[in-house]
């Protein structure tokens, strides 16, 4: 650091209230999408995407409400003995997961012979 003094910036919290809105607007609509083919669809390819965009806006609302969960010093994070590991799991797995299998259903519901 060189030992600059930052002057809050109007522009750049802007830019980030924006960011943190957009960032759950985005999974949201994916959800409402999926359950929307869920719905119409009523298919299992749709009921795995719609699993995905589920866990996918779970995983990012509950990193957006501030989860605090302790790791420990290990090459890959895990839960300590007294942290609830499906909070973890929220926290850390739920978005990578969710894309997976709304990926999955997608592929196998456009992959089906007609």
């Amino acid at each position: 650091m060189n030992g600059d003094v930052v002057v809050p910036s109007a522009f750049w919290q802007s830019l980030f209230q924006v960011g943190q809105f957009v960032s759950v607007l985005g999974p949201l609509l994916l959800w409402i999408s999926g359950v929307v083919w869920l719905i119409r669809s009523r298919s299992r390819p749709a009921f795995v995407g719609c699993l995905g965009t589920t866990l996918i806006l779970a995983g990012v609302i509950f990193h957006h409400l501030g989860s605090s969960i302790t790791m420990v010093g290990a090459p890959y994070p895990q839960p300590t003995a007294v942290a609830d590991s499906a909070k973890f799991f929220l926290a850390l797995y739920a978005v990578d997961f969710g894309t997976l299998l709304a990926g999955i259903g997608l592929l196998w519901h456009f992959l089906r012979k007609p």
